[in-house]
Parts: C-alpha cells; sequence; structure tokens
C-alpha cells in the first residue's frame, strides 16, 4: 500500500514561485492552491484559487506572494483562518517581518528563494536555506522541505532577510551600470549588443567571465520591462540605505528620461520610500 501523501498549502500557487514550488513538491505531496488575487494564466484568462480553510487547518502553509503593505496583515489573516501547523514564507520580506510574525505566535520561518527561476525553473537543484527565530519550527521546516530539496539552517530569519534582499540588490546596482552604459550607446548611436557579443568573444570573456561579470553583461536590460530588484531597496530601514543606493535608483531615472527622449519610449521611472 503506498503511503498516504502529506497535504500543504501554497498560497501564490499561480505566481513564478508558487508554480515552480508546486511542480517541485506535487510528488511529495497533496498540494491545495490559495491566491490572494487573481492571475491571467498563459491564455490570458482570469484565474482564481481558493482554499477551503476547514479542509487545510493544520497543515503546511508555504507563502510565495510578492511584497506589499498588506503583507505582515496578509500572513496574520491566514494564520488566523487555516491554523497551520507551520507557515513557510519563500518571499522577498521587509527586514524583520518574520520575527515580528513569529513574535506575534505564528508558526513562520524564512526560507527564500535566492536564485533566478528564469533560468532555474528547477528548485531542487539548489539548497533551500531556512532562517528561524524557533528551534523546533527549524527542525519541522527542515524535516518537511527536506523531502524535496536540500536543505541548511540559519540562526535569525533575519539573516535569510538580508542575505535575500542583497543577492537582489547585488543584481540590480550590476544591472545599474548595464543601464547607464547602454544609455551612453543609444546616445552615441552604437550598439550595446556589440560591446556584449566583444566581452564574450574577447580573451577576457574567455578568461573572466565568471558570475559577477556574467550578472553585469548578459542582462541586456529589457527596457519595456520594470525590474522588480529597484524596489529592494524599499525592504531596507532607511538608516541602512547609503548614497550608493540611492545612486543605482537614480540611474534608473536617468536612463528612463534619456530612452524616452532618444526613442520615445516610456520606461517606468525607479521609485523609492527611503
Amino acid at each position: 500500500m503506498s503511503q498516504q501523501k502529506e497535504r500543504i498549502v501554497i498560497v501564490g500557487s499561480l505566481g513564478q514561485v508558487g508554480r515552480a514550488l508546486w511542480e517541485n513538491m506535487t510528488k511529495k505531496f497533496f498540494i491545495t492552491g490559495h491566491d490572494i488575487k487573481s492571475l491571467k494564466n498563459s491564455k490570458g484568462e482570469e484565474r482564481e484559487v481558493k482554499a477551503k480553510p476547514e479542509d487545510c487547518q493544520g497543515e503546511v502553509m508555504h507563502i510565495c506572494i510578492p511584497w506589499s503593505e498588506e503583507f505582515f496583515d496578509i500572513v496574520k489573516d491566514l494564520n488566523d483562518k487555516f491554523k497551520p501547523k507551520l507557515i513557510i514564507i519563500h518571499s522577498s520580506v521587509k527586514l524583520g517581518t518574520t520575527q515580528a510574525l513569529f513574535d506575534l505566535g505564528i508558526p513562520v520561518v524564512h526560507s527564500p528563494v535566492i536564485f533566478d527561476i528564469h533560468h532555474f525553473p528547477s528548485l531542487a537543484y539548489f539548497k533551500k536555506i531556512v532562517g528561524y527565530d524557533s528551534t523546533d519550527l527549524a527542525l519541522e521546516a527542515e524535516k518537511h522541505l527536506r523531502k524535496v530539496f536540500n536543505t541548511a539552517l540559519v540562526k535569525s530569519s533575519g539573516q535569510t532577510e538580508l542575505c535575500d534582499l542583497s543577492l537582489g540588490l547585488y543584481a540590480m546596482t550590476c544591472r545599474a551600470v548595464t543601464l547607464e552604459m547602454s544609455r551612453i550607446f543609444d546616445i552615441l548611436s552604437y550598439d550595446y549588443k556589440n560591446f556584449m557579443e566583444f566581452v564574450h568573444y574577447s580573451n577576457y570573456g574567455h578568461a573572466a567571465m565568471n558570475k559577477s561579470s556574467q550578472l553585469l553583461f548578459n542582462q541586456y536590460p529589457d527596457l519595456d520591462k520594470r525590474d522588480y530588484r529597484i524596489e529592494l531597496i524599499n525592504l531596507l530601514p532607511d538608516e541602512l540605505v547609503s548614497a550608493f543606493f540611492k545612486l543605482a535608483l537614480k540611474s534608473y531615472d536617468i536612463q528612463a528620461k534619456e530612452r524616452e527622449k532618444v526613442h520615445g519610449e516610456k520606461v517606468p521611472v525607479a521609485s523609492t520610500s527611503n
């Protein structure tokens, strides 16, 4: 007789992270999806998935919704309605969010997705780091996630929150340089893609195209889309946001105005509450 699968709830199951998590965990778990708002599927149709709290109480809940000012209250309400035995937050969140939820008596840990899902859709290739504020919850999360992923525990959810933001902000600053250079190439009517090919095929490109260089040179900006990473600055406390990060944001504004001037294209301007 086959062993019955453990039930779990994925909040944000229609989103990018939620879908990836579902695909990786479906072989080991019986999954119920729950979405805060309707989303469009690949056919452009509006979809909405809602779970019934009475059918899912006492299960592990995975939070995969993007950060918003309502995030804290959403997780708090979900805990009150579903009464999960454990909540695992996979989202990038404002520093201190997980600890604040834990202080309210909510059984929560933080385990961010710290790589680019576009390039690595299978989460199983990577180790899931769990930041915790309770040893008991950490062991519960590790036991649960280890059925699918390699796992590691880090004391303090604030550490995983900050590590997650650090990687995103690093990529953001690299991309800011890319945007600055593409802006200059545009003004001089040169093709930035030629520069990327030059770097790739030169001796330097072959010898030193490490991960940092790839972030810097290979991310030719999709200028019609807003890069979510510029918003990560808003997840840091005001006193931790340096002039350096503010200059990176300013480069987005300069590039957007220049792009509109040269090409007549309207590009979203970066914003920060700091």
